[in-house]
């Protein structure tokens, strides 16, 4: 649902027009989502672009490489074709784990 859609399901509830119940009755919008939408739009500071989507996707993830540990691992592919990736895993596991015993 874009967000026009989204302001015009809780205009009349911020109008004070209709109750949050009234308008999920007539639309059948979980009750739990037209708060959640009255909520990212005060939060917004009265903005429409505010009940625009969110992606859920994470914005980091502590599992990701570093951009140093990336070429670490694409030069060793280039050494060694062979090794499949859970073998270049594996071997990049061990040799964090002889760093972090050596310090």
């Amino acid at each position: 649902m874009r967000a026009t859609e989204k302001y015009e399901l809780i205009r009349p509830i911020l109008r004070e027009e209709k109750s949050v119940k009234q308008v999920h009755k007539e639309t059948g919008v979980p009750i739990s989502t037209l708060y959640r939408y009255l909520k990212r739009f005060r939060e917004g500071h009265g903005k429409i672009e505010s009940l625009a989507d969110k992606s859920n996707a994470p914005h980091s993830n502590p599992n990701w490489f570093t951009e140093e540990e990336r070429s670490l691992i694409v030069q060793y592919k280039i050494a060694y074709p062979e090794r499949s990736a859970r073998q270049i895993a594996k071997d990049h596991f061990r040799k964090l784990k002889q760093d972090d015993s050596q310090r």
